[in-house]
């Protein structure tokens, strides 16, 4: 990864001439490849939207919890709403985050929105920047199709309906603590893309792959160096989850990252002082193909010099439903 996120001006790609697709959409592929994460500027979501929806989810996190916890989902299906501080588990660690989420506004049969006495407007921004987001999707699946040399029927958009997709308006509250503390365990993305919209507060931190061999999670954190990533406001992260890593046969890796103190404190903690960290927010966009799509690897993506990772196929909707267990398994 050489420490650094390739920053890619997707404009060229949205109205671009056929070669600047074909430059765009070769950057695109070496920034995967490389790390499995990317930077996107002028990617086509008005800022305006951005900083609306950052306005909403402040507010609703500022609600009393019992209020924020009567929108919470079944663990047992698919289904959104609020999930409190604690209640993602990570390899035994509970994270130190809230999150709110919502799906497709076509198809979901959500129910827990914040009341709109509450929060006037709060339905119509997220719905709003749920189908901006999906069209930004939908382009970067036209990339994807350009660098794999798929053709209307092998579209990776064809698996994807949006049926599945989530948004998570995502709140780490501010904590005072000593020493050694991670908001966020290490970990990959389950799905297709993430797209991940950052404001005001670091603390996210990507693997640097290059600085390990190891392959799992809990290796790699053990003994990877971790980059971390400025949080601007004009960009969006866009990084690779492990469906789309199977798709590509490993091609493009499924990142580990975690979210850790800001950087400006973390001089702080490491000396052992207490001190105030800000609470820091975050939304996410994450792309999931339909439930009942099994995954195998892309023609070419796969060749006698690059033989199939995975033996078998994965069917998506079992996968995605089995982690969302063990996730929230409590």
């Amino acid at each position: 990864m050489a420490g650094q996120i390739s920053v890619i001006d997707f404009g060229r790609f949205i109205g671009g001439s056929t070669n600047e697709r074909k430059s765009v959409a070769y950057d695109i592929d070496k920034a995967l490849t490389t790390s499995g994460f990317l930077s996107l500027i002028n990617h086509g979501i008005e800022q305006s939207i951005i900083d609306e929806c950052f306005y909403w989810s402040e507010r609703f996190f500022e609600l009393p919890v019992h209020e924020k916890s009567q929108l919470s989902p079944s663990v047992h299906k698919m289904r959104h709403g609020y999930l409190g501080i604690g209640k993602e588990i990570v390899r035994g660690e509970r994270s130190h985050k809230e999150n709110f989420d919502f799906g497709n506004p076509e198809d979901s049969d959500m129910e827990s929105w914040p009341s709109p006495e509450k929060l006037p407007g709060f339905r119509e921004c997220a719905e709003t920047f749920y189908h901006a987001c999906s069209r930004l999707i939908s382009e970067l699946f036209e990339c994807i199709d350009l660098i794999f040399k798929l053709d209307t029927n092998d579209s990776l958009s064809k698996h994807h309906s949006g049926s599945a997709d989530v948004v998570s308006f995502l709140h780490y509250p501010a904590v005072r603590q000593r020493g050694n503390f991670v908001r966020g365990m290490a970990h990959s993305d389950l799905g297709t893309i993430t797209l991940l919209f950052q404001h005001g507060i670091g603390g996210l931190q990507v693997a640097d792959h290059d600085s390990t061999r190891e392959t799992t999670t809990v290796a790699i954190e053990k003994t990877a160096n971790f980059i971390d990533v400025h949080p601007d406001s004009q960009a969006i992260l866009v990084n690779v989850g492990y469906l789309l890593m199977r798709w590509t046969n490993g091609r493009w890796p499924s990142t580990v990252h975690r979210v850790t103190w800001p950087p400006g404190f973390r001089d702080t903690q490491d000396s052992g002082m207490q001190t105030d960290t800000p609470e820091r927010f975050s939304i996410a966009f994450f792309s999931f193909p339909d439930y009942e799509v099994d995954i195998e690897p892309l023609e070419n993506c796969r060749s006698q010099q690059q033989p199939r990772r995975w033996k078998n196929s994965l069917n998506a909707g079992e996968y995605l439903l089995k982690k969302r267990r063990q996730l929230y398994s409590s």
